[in-house]
């Protein structure tokens, strides 16, 4: 009896990640070192229905250990510069194709101004101003909704954002702002 319990407990030791969206890999926080917050974030209430798409302005990453190191960075410069209190982004995504979980389901973000406390934030690693994510980025995004609606954390009738539809900033680059319009889900205002 003791051997099973062992066993189980190892087992449950070596999974890493959110195994409840198969179609997407989700880095746990654990998993990419993230720091603890300084302070709890707000919940958010019901199902969001709007996503903000946003970019890190930083060097794009193909692997989880370079991705993994760009999301610490990221969540030191909010934490540290901006005095947020953790990462204001609920994902990131990397060009390895890896959903990396920021604020992670049902928790208020940090990252719009005149939005963010109500929506999600996900935010594709990189400066996407001339180029787009690669490919597997780019169905992450896709897979990240998918499984935000199956659980039902994302209303089925929800309206993709670009950041910048809310102020005059540059984010989420020309080129992914310009995918991000072309999108049956966008809309301008919600």
């Amino acid at each position: 009896m003791i051997f099973l319990l062992c066993f189980s407990v190892a087992l449950v030791i070596h999974v890493t990640g959110d195994t409840s969206c198969p179609e997407v890999t989700i880095v746990s926080r654990a998993d990419w070192g993230a720091r603890a917050p300084s302070s709890p974030s707000p919940a958010l209430r019901g199902q969001t229905r709007v996503i903000f798409i946003h970019h890190t302005e930083t060097s794009s990453c193909t692997d989880t250990a370079t991705c993994s190191a760009r999301v610490r960075e990221i969540q030191s410069a909010q934490m540290e510069i901006r005095h947020w209190n953790d990462i204001g982004y609920n994902f990131l995504i990397g060009n390895d194709g890896n959903a990396y979980e920021g604020r992670g389901w049902g928790v208020a973000g940090d990252h719009t101004s005149g939005g963010g406390s109500r929506e999600f934030g996900i935010a594709m690693i990189g400066n996407y101003e001339s180029n787009l994510p690669s490919e597997a980025a780019l169905n992450a995004l896709d897979n990240i909704l998918k499984c935000a609606v199956r659980k039902g954390h994302l209303s089925r009738r929800y309206c993709l954002m670009s950041h910048r539809d809310t102020d005059s900033r540059t984010c989420p680059g020309t080129a992914m702002h310009n995918e991000i319009i072309s999108w049956p889900r966008y809309c301008w205002r919600w």
